[in-house]
């Protein structure tokens, strides 16, 4: 009968361990909500401060996936616009001229888009924006130029340098244009 009672107490005192162990590690959920909620609270006092609503960040949202959708669109035109450096035509290998001569190619039609681009801007803005745009246009050829030169400089003097430089140029315009 005492072995009885012992292994009741011990059940039950073992159950109360448990208990208060299970508790303590299901603690952290409770503290990561708690997280949370401080965070949103954060966030809703920041959005208090500068006058904002829900609406106002729902607006922000679709404008931003608007211009990332616009992205995603305007790089595969430039992807389908492009030719292939490396593509055979009718089974055949291709030159270093040839790969050189559709580095160019590909360069020239980057460089058409981003004059479209640029110019599609220059009506939408006025004359002080304009001198603004075409400066730092002028100065971003200036960089597109010297970061082609640096990515091709080891390559000055062989076959190759030229289809290094105009493909980092087109690189560099796609992106801009991007």
């Amino acid at each position: 009968m005492l072995e009885k009672i012992g292994f009741t107490v011990l059940g039950i005192v073992l159950s109360i361990v448990v208990y208060m162990f299970k508790r303590r590690i299901e603690g952290k959920p409770e503290v990561e909500a708690l997280d949370k909620r401080k965070q949103l609270l954060d966030i809703n006092k920041q959005l208090n401060e500068q006058g904002l609503t829900i609406e106002d960040l729902n607006k922000l949202e679709a404008i931003l996936t608007g211009k990332a959708e616009s992205i995603i669109k305007h790089t595969q035109e430039i992807e389908k616009n492009t030719q292939s450096l490396i593509e055979k035509e009718q089974g055949e290998f291709l030159s270093q001229a040839e790969l050189n001569i559709r580095a160019d190619s590909n360069l020239k039609v980057a460089k058409a888009q981003l004059e479209q681009i640029v110019n599609e801007l220059t009506f939408k803005i006025d004359e002080i924006e304009r001198e603004k745009l075409m400066q730092s246009q002028k100065a971003w050829e200036s960089y597109s130029v010297e970061q082609a030169e640096a990515a091709s400089i080891s390559y000055r003097g062989g076959s190759i340098y030229p289809l290094i430089y105009l493909s980092e140029l087109e690189s560099l315009y796609s992106r801009a244009c991007s």
